[in-house]
């Protein structure tokens, strides 16, 4: 990585301090043309201890950080249920914003960030470190050149340990009925991603348990389906500076096998990136570019450059999108039944319009 120069272009606010917010924090070092200046959060204790080892400013509200910090744009983290305020008042102020996925925790809140964009005028897009991932992106070429074949299959496994570093705060028995829960809660899916690869998802089925959850898909695309496990393990141990869970794909064409493993956390030692195509093995594995510091750098490389006039990586229509088929999943697991994506889709639509209409009356 090459340091960036003085006198950053984007001044940033990072608001909710969670377990990974220094690290994000410190990864603006390697981002060329914006720099951290201010973090917020409900805890203003919290807050002042990240601010110190930072050097930036601390605000226990947000909307202070927004209105005094000095700061041209925001990073909004923290509860998905506060997501829409805050992007709110970050419009109102006409500030730039990117948050944090899930983008929200219904319909209704995800259409009306994007309302609050469009209305201000500002840049807003969504943060999916699994978008920006060398890996994932590596992955996504590979497929592009059909190197497997015809894509029949996915499966994504997500395995959380909670012998780790902040593997506690995972466990399902202390999140229980809470929407925000990382792991198991729908709208933590890996739908934006795994759409990404593979395309468009049609229908989605559901089983989940006290501390599992699975979803099966069926793509748009003739003949290809994919699978996404959920699993927590109390006394599983892995490597990690962040979240530990890792995160691993395996996809299946009619040529080949590739696999991405160890995204975000490593369970055991294994090539990053692998194929085996007919008879033949190829593996990528250059851990300097795929480690947790380069992922986070490379979304707020793809974040400024957005700020700049680019395009986004990972908009807030995907956003809208992925929490469309996580709140699809999290029906299908209580129903009992295959969700046709469409049909949820348009269900929502019209009972979002309805309500709408009820309170203009």
């Amino acid at each position: 990585m090459t340091k960036k120069a003085a006198g950053p272009d984007f001044r940033v606010g990072l608001i909710g301090v969670g377990p990974a917010t220094e690290i994000i924090a410190r990864s603006y070092r390697y981002v060329s043309g914006a720099a951290v200046v201010a973090v917020a959060d409900v805890n203003a204790e919290r807050a002042a201890k990240l601010a110190a080892r930072l050097g930036v400013a601390a605000y226990g509200d947000y909307r202070d950080l927004i209105a005094q910090g000095g700061v041209d744009a925001v990073e909004i983290h923290g509860r998905a249920d506060e997501h829409l305020a805050v992007a709110q008042a970050a419009g109102q102020m006409k500030k730039h914003f990117a948050v944090h996925k899930p983008l929200a925790l219904s319909r209704a809140d995800a259409r009306a960030i994007i309302g609050a964009a469009d209305a201000a005028g500002v840049r807003a897009m969504m943060i999916d470190p699994l978008m920006h991932h060398p890996l994932v992106l590596a992955a996504k070429a590979k497929l592009d050149e059909a190197l497997v074949g015809e894509v029949q299959m996915l499966r994504w496994k997500s395995h959380a340990g909670g012998a780790s570093s902040f593997g506690a705060a995972l466990d399902p028995a202390k999140f229980s009925g809470d929407a925000g829960h990382f792991l198991l809660a729908p709208a933590y899916d890996k739908a934006a991603a795994i759409e990404f690869l593979l395309g468009p998802i049609a229908e989605v089925s559901g089983y989940g348990g006290a501390a599992v959850r699975m979803i099966s898909f069926k793509f748009a695309a003739p003949g290809r389906f994919g699978v996404h496990e959920a699993v927590y393990s109390p006394d599983l141990s892995m490597q990690t500076e962040a979240m530990p869970v890792d995160n691993g794909v395996e996809i299946t064409g009619t040529d080949g096998v590739l696999w991405v493993r160890n995204l975000t956390a490593t369970m055991v030692e294994a090539p990053k990136l692998m194929l085996k195509r007919k008879s033949e093995v190829t593996v990528w594995d250059d851990k300097a570019e795929y480690d947790f510091a380069h992922v986070l750098a490379a979304v707020r490389n793809d974040w400024v450059a957005f700020l700049r006039g680019g395009k986004a990586r990972a908009t807030l229509a995907d956003g809208l999108r992925a929490l469309t088929v996580n709140l699809a999943a999290e029906a299908a697991v209580r129903e009992s039944r295959p969700i046709h994506l469409e049909k949820f889709r348009q269900d929502r639509q019209d009972q979002q319009d309805q309500e709408d209409q009820i309170l203009r009356v």
